[in-house]
């Protein structure tokens, strides 16, 4: 082998050993801290009827602070008249305390 294989070789493989380890350790901490949830709404009336749902999921960046996204799909129907809005929303959440919480949310919404 020439003197280039030599030093080449060895530099790949701590390259690629290092690399794993951080991808799998980073992946690891990331996906423990995510917590996933949302909401489900059903609405009867008389001559209608209202449905959503609101997948979302939260990265806790320490006990205190939070943030994450959010999509919206609503439908409605009253008498002969259809509503549909979809969209999305960032949200963040604070806890000075533990049975505190604080939270702000941005939502967008297209209506058809």
């Amino acid at each position: 082998m020439g003197f280039k294989n030599l030093i080449f070789i060895p530099i790949v493989t701590l390259n690629i050993t290092f690399s794993i380890s951080q991808i799998s350790s980073k992946e690891t901490d990331f996906w423990n801290n995510v917590r996933f949830g949302g909401s489900i709404g059903l609405g009867f009336t008389n001559n209608g009827f209202n449905g959503s749902i609101s997948p979302s999921a939260i990265y806790e960046f320490n006990n205190q602070f939070a943030a994450g996204t959010s999509l919206n799909f609503n439908y409605a129907k009253f008498d002969n008249t259809q509503f549909l809005a979809y969209g999305g929303s960032i949200l963040s959440l604070y806890n000075p305390i533990p049975q505190l919480q604080f939270s702000t949310e941005f939502e967008q919404l297209r209506i058809k």
